[in-house]
């Protein structure tokens, strides 16, 4: 388990630094899609301190299941999503937490 939770921990690090990539550009809304664990237990977290942070910065979360928060993405809904399985389509870059 301890290997699992170091990389839960280094992929919000990197999120957390991605968000803040993307805020200093001025972009001030962030559409974020999760599968419902991640968008539960993980997320909220992160949001609210980003939140705080970045108050002028808007961020909505939608959580459905995982394969049509894919597809939105895919659609261009969100700029990030946050899943448990694979992405199928080699275009999408993922990690593994």
């Amino acid at each position: 388990m301890l290997p699992y939770a170091k990389q839960i921990i280094t992929l919000e690090q990197e999120a957390r630094q991605a968000v803040d990539e993307l805020a200093a550009k001025s972009q001030c809304q962030l559409q974020l899609g999760a599968e419902s664990i991640s968008g539960t237990y993980l997320l909220p977290s992160i949001i609210a301190k980003f939140t705080q942070k970045y108050p002028e910065c808007r961020i909505q979360l939608e959580i459905q299941p995982a394969d049509i928060i894919k597809q939105l993405f895919q659609q261009g809904e969100f700029d990030f999503y946050f899943s448990t399985i694979k992405p199928l389509c080699r275009s999408i870059q993922w990690q593994k937490w």
